[in-house]
């Protein structure tokens, strides 16, 4: 499973363990791409979980999307990635 997340603060960080959790119980591969604005290094445990972290939106489909940016920033993003994703959170 292909995922985005949009911001990786503790709401995002929660969403991914949980997720990863629940891949790891059934046993689904998990490729989890990071959009982050801020350059602050992740908590090791969450850094570990994510398997690249990029500064652009890319062009590229996504099975789901957390999107845990800034709420004012939440229609925009998901705006700008309508049609490349299966599954909004």
């Amino acid at each position: 499973m292909k995922a985005l997340f949009v911001g990786l603060g503790s709401i995002g960080r929660r969403h991914l363990k949980n997720l990863a959790a629940g891949c790891e119980r059934r046993d689904i591969p998990l490729e989890v791409t990071a959009l982050r604005s801020g350059g602050a290094p992740l908590p090791e445990d969450v850094a570990s979980l994510v398997h690249r972290q990029v500064q652009n939106f890319l062009q590229e489909d996504f099975d789901l999307a957390f999107v845990t940016n800034p709420t004012l920033l939440h229609a925009i993003t998901i705006g700008q990635l309508r049609g490349r994703v299966e599954t909004f959170f």
